[in-house]
């Protein structure tokens, strides 16, 4: 049997569903560590002896009332703007909603007064590619993550519109591969 939790980035249990959080397991079939290297077992288990995955997950309830684990991202792939932790798929999800939006990957990028900001590359849908210009689109996409982020997800300029995102054969986008462009 395999438990799961979810722990933030302040190190407190996350008890609300459709909150991401660091995934936690234990069960007796996961391994106590690494032979030799007490420091990647320190690294890899809490205290308790719970395995950190480096995922961050969110739980959420179906109608029937049963919880499910919905994996989003990897918490290296978190963005840290000043001091604060970003989970990029928020931005994801926000401007997923918008009709122009097709596809998206947001990144992390260097900012000299912030350490990192979001960095979103949009792929748009077939209409807005012909209705409106880039800038008009640009603009409308940052003041919707901007009503409904805090300010740590907003883009400003940090939009690009790309034809595709890069993506594996399973459908993974490769953001080393957007990173790779983002310099």
């Amino acid at each position: 049997m395999f438990e799961a939790r979810l722990v933030g980035s302040d190190g407190c249990e996350v008890k609300e569903l459709s909150t991401p959080g660091e995934v936690y397991l234990m069960s007796p079939t996961i391994f106590k560590g690494y032979l030799g290297n007490e420091k990647a077992t320190k690294e890899s288990f809490d205290e308790g002896g719970w395995l950190r995955t480096g995922d961050i997950g969110m739980f959420k309830r179906s109608p029937n009332g049963t919880n499910h684990i919905f994996i989003l991202d990897r918490l290296k792939e978190m963005i840290k703007v000043k001091g604060l932790q970003v989970v990029p798929v928020d931005i994801e999800l926000v401007l997923r909603e918008l009709p122009s939006v097709a596809d998206v990957a947001v990144i992390g990028v260097p900012d000299e007064n912030a350490g990192e900001r979001a960095k979103a590359f949009v792929v748009l849908a077939e209409s807005a590619r012909t209705s409106q210009n880039e800038e008009e689109l640009m603009e409308a996409m940052d003041e919707y993550v901007q009503d409904r982020l805090d300010e740590s997800h907003w883009l400003h300029d940090r939009i690009v519109f790309v034809d595709a995102l890069p993506k594996s054969q399973s459908g993974k986008v490769l953001k080393r591969e957007l990173r790779a462009l983002a310099v």
